[in-house]
């Protein structure tokens, strides 16, 4: 007997051992019984494998932690590119401190205690070295952006933003452009800087940044087509809410851009 009930995130939550032993006994039932619920945990799982394989946890933190012992007395290595808005390697300087604030809601809105830190981060790259800014914040055509989030408990993620004509740029993946994949594991060993920084052009208004947190797997279409929907109409992308699944979580950092109008 097919089981219709079961959902993709239940099967995913059931994969990472999260269900209740209620839960988790009454799927095993299902799953002994029903032939296609079996073969949707295995493409699960099989998908889990192959990004695991791509992207060795063991491998990603060491190559983050690399990173961060650089100093930031150290040059900076650039790498360019012709589009208007560049991608640039770098990182400032470690950041080592775990947080993560609970996160509940529906529908994807965050419900968040006064006073509670966000996960994104961003700093502004100064002469000084390095200056984090806080949400609201203003910036500049030019100003080289440090983006990165920290997570204190295990998840996967995506991390996104959209400008005043509608642009949407992903920073975590690094490019991607809504292809069949799944979203990258977490780092959950702090606050960890993205390996690409990322210079803001001449689009007006603003530059907003999205986190897209989810516990479980997840497909990196479903925030593609929400970041692409929600960037159809720029003149109020810089405040709508963002349309996901309901497990999946989402904040947002806004930077006001100084001396460029429409």
């Amino acid at each position: 007997m097919k089981n219709e009930q079961t959902s993709d995130l239940k099967l995913e939550r059931y994969a990472l051992g999260e269900l209740s032993r209620e839960e988790e006994e009454a799927l095993q039932k299902s799953l002994e019984s029903d032939e296609v619920l079996r073969a949707r945990l295995a493409a699960l799982e099989r998908s889990n494998r192959e990004i695991l394989d791509e992207y060795p946890p063991e491998r990603m933190a060491g190559s983050i932690r690399a990173r961060a012992r650089v100093s930031p007395s150290r040059a900076i290595v650039w790498s360019i590119s012709a589009a208007a808005v560049l991608v640039v390697s770098l990182s400032f300087f470690a950041l080592r401190s775990n947080y993560f604030p609970e996160i509940s809601g529906s529908s994807g809105d965050i419900v968040r205690a006064k006073g509670e830190a966000s996960p994104l981060i961003l700093f502004r790259k100064t002469k000084l070295g390095a200056e984090e800014l806080s949400d609201g914040a203003g910036a500049r055509k030019g100003d080289i952006l440090q983006v990165g989030y920290g997570t204190g408990r295990p998840g996967y993620g995506a991390i996104f933003s959209i400008d005043g004509r509608g642009s949407v740029t992903f920073h975590l993946p690094l490019s991607y452009s809504g292809s069949l994949q799944a979203a990258p594991r977490l780092d959950t060993s702090g606050r960890v800087l993205l390996p690409s920084a990322y210079e803001l052009d001449d689009a007006p208004s603003y530059e907003r940044f999205i986190f897209v947190y989810s516990s479980a797997p997840f497909d990196l279409r479903l925030v593609w087509r929400a970041a692409q929907e929600l960037s159809a109409n720029p003149n109020d992308a810089d405040r709508r809410g963002l349309k996901l699944q309901a497990a999946m979580r989402w904040y947002s950092f806004l930077v006001r851009k100084e001396g460029v109008v429409k």
